[in-house]
């Protein structure tokens, strides 16, 4: 999960402060993109967390 907030964050903070992130040699992500990327990123984290039984214990993985 904290990969998710700390991608969502790096991309706020880049679409924020007006970053160009290049996509291709020629092309750069919009801000609008960034921020969509942070609320997937977001998404994944919330999902990886409502996934029941996928975290390893003192036993190793359940």
């Amino acid at each position: 999960m904290a990969w998710g907030v700390v991608y969502a964050a790096v991309q706020v903070v880049w679409a924020a402060a007006g970053t160009t992130v290049p996509w291709s040699p020629h092309v750069a992500y919009a801000s609008g993109v960034q921020l969509a990327l942070a609320a997937l990123a977001l998404l994944a984290a919330g999902a990886c967390l409502a996934t029941p039984g996928r975290w390893p214990d003192a036993g190793g993985w359940r």
